[in-house]
């Protein structure tokens, strides 16, 4: 376990925004606007979008007719394999909440993917609550995680994070009970802690010392903080704020880790780590469906289910300022943009629609690339 010296005690505070910097005046951004799809990569939503360690995969998880999870190869975009579950699929569990059984996906959307470093690992997480940890190499299901179950509600069951951490060792993912780390491929369980919140959302820092987790649905009775930092692996409570937001819609960590960007509420606020202490914010009323952060740390990348002016769009501001940079207005076809991922050198952005499309956008030169087609897909 990192030690955390510098830490003299736990931090409990309530988050005030009247401590920070004042806001620069806004430039105007740049716009850009897609053209129309010649196709699409799944036959319903993409829910979210994940790329490997290496740069050269990207996953892509959808709540098409059979659930599906794709891998393209990049930079060309080609369609690799195709990770299959089937509609209404009975699930059992042995071995303590850990089933072997090979080949069976998921039986409702698949909302997080994410790539291990090491040992040629895919995880999935869907509304159907489970986890699956899939082979790359023969695509099979290699086991099963049951979701906690702590509500007799079944509207209320589902994976709500999911993530391994950088060195491939360990499995975080959250669900209706709280965070959760395993062994990569699930076999043991190495901590776990209960949030006391709704579906807790989760980003892991890019150096494996931290988890932060934040309320997806939190309400303004409740006692809970809703944003919170833990170490890695033991789950031991660093630091937690009240953001003054009900509901945190995306999070991720700086590449460095020194900060932590969060969406919702009609704002995007930059916290600095490790005592989660407000920076700076920007206003951004619409629903925000993805976040990323590029590998130089200049950039971030909002996923915006409707812009302003209607229709899917992607916003982009330099960091750690918060200035406007570009937006990116997508086609009508595309309908909402549901997640956003930059390519592992961050000249190029991947963005996901809710009707199936993908859509690529160079940095470099400002122009959209092609889409990512899959030809079966009507």
């Amino acid at each position: 376990m990192q030690s955390l010296k510098f830490i003299v005690a736990l931090t409990l505070c309530v988050a005030t925004e009247s401590a920070a910097a004042p806001k620069a005046a806004q430039a105007d951004p740049d716009i850009r606007t897609g053209p129309s799809a010649p196709g699409r990569a799944h036959g319903g939503v993409i829910s979210a979008l994940a790329i490997s360690p290496d740069g050269r995969l990207l996953a892509s998880s959808s709540g098409d007719e059979l659930n599906t999870i794709k891998i393209w190869s990049l930079p060309d975009g080609r369609l690799l394999r195709t990770l299959a579950g089937t509609p209404g699929a009975v699930l059992s569990f042995s071995n303590g909440g850990l089933s072997t059984a090979e080949g069976l996906g998921h039986s409702d959307l698949v909302n997080f993917v994410t790539f291990s470093s090491v040992g040629g690992l895919l995880a999935s997480g869907s509304v159907d609550n489970t986890v699956k940890i899939w082979s790359l190499a023969d695509g099979r299901v290699l086991s099963t995680l049951k979701g906690t179950r702590i509500r007799n509600v079944r509207r209320d069951e589902r994976i709500r994070g999911l993530a391994f951490t950088p060195d491939g060792r360990q499995l975080v993912y959250t669900d209706e009970f709280g965070v959760h780390v395993r062994t990569a491929r699930g076999e043991r369980l190495v901590a776990e802690q209960n949030t006391g919140w709704v579906y807790p959302l989760l980003a892991v820092s890019r150096d494996g010392k931290w988890v932060a987790t934040a309320c997806t649905s939190c309400y303004p009775e409740s006692q809970s903080q809703k944003l919170a930092l833990w170490s890695l692996p033991a789950l031991k409570r660093i630091a937690e704020v009240n953001p003054q937001s009900n509901k945190t819609e995306a999070l991720s960590f700086a590449p460095d880790g020194k900060w932590l960007i969060t969406a919702g509420d009609g704002a995007i606020r930059l916290w600095t780590t490790p005592g989660l202490l407000f920076d700076r914010k920007v206003d951004e009323k619409s629903a925000v469906y993805g976040l990323t952060i590029s590998p130089k740390a200049d950039r971030l990348a909002v996923a915006i289910r409707r812009g302003s002016e209607g229709g899917a769009v992607v916003k982009m501001w330099s960091l750690p300022d918060l200035q406007p940079v570009t937006h990116l207005k997508m086609p009508k076809d595309f309908e909402s943009a549901t997640d956003v991922v930059f390519a592992a050198a961050g000249g190029r952005l991947i963005v996901a629609g809710m009707n199936g499309h993908i859509a690529t956008w160079d940095r470099t030169t400002g122009e959209f690339g092609p889409y990512l087609l899959d030809p079966a897909v009507k």
